[in-house]
């Protein structure tokens, strides 16, 4: 599950629809409660009052349930990644990571989540970038850390003597 988070009005929620209309499902907008249940899992749910409910700014409350049926939400979810959505500044490029072996983590109930953050600037599809998100962070758990791999052929390609024609 990720966890959005950034300023009031960067496209959270529009995001959210996006994916949503991609099959995946939305747990909370605005809104997220997070319970520490056992072995330090981090589990959200939507607040009662705003489950299926969404804000679009310009269009207002909608119903995810009813627009999207059932398969658009879901009660509850671990939260298993954080991405932080926050303002593209051109005199701040190197506050974003660019190769991938810089690892974050944010803290809540005393658990560490990985955290990236992503630049947001017009025109940015920050929809397949949040499910490339999702699926690097599977291929880690399976034992593929790319950044880590392409640096290691790095160092070992610096380390070995080029051969004729090369």
């Amino acid at each position: 599950g990720l966890l959005f988070m950034g300023r009031s009005g960067i496209g959270k929620s529009e995001i959210g629809l996006d994916l949503i209309e991609r099959g995946h499902r939305l747990v909370a907008d605005d809104t997220a409660i997070i319970t520490r249940q056992s072995q330090g899992i981090l589990v959200a749910r939507s607040p009662e009052a705003l489950e299926d409910q969404m804000e679009i700014r310009g269009v207002g409350i909608i119903d995810v349930k009813r627009l999207f049926g059932i398969g658009g939400t879901r009660r509850r979810k671990r939260v298993e990644l954080v991405v932080t959505l926050a303002d593209w500044d051109q005199d701040k490029a190197e506050d974003f990571e660019r190769v991938g072996l810089d690892e974050k983590a944010r803290t809540f109930l005393g658990v560490e989540i990985p955290e990236i953050t992503i630049p947001i600037f017009p025109g940015k599809n920050i929809t397949v970038i949040a499910e490339t998100i999702a699926f690097n962070y599977l291929l880690r758990l399976d034992g593929h850390h790319s950044a880590k791999e392409f640096d290691k052929r790095l160092i070992r390609r610096m380390q070995t003597p080029p051969e004729d024609g090369e």
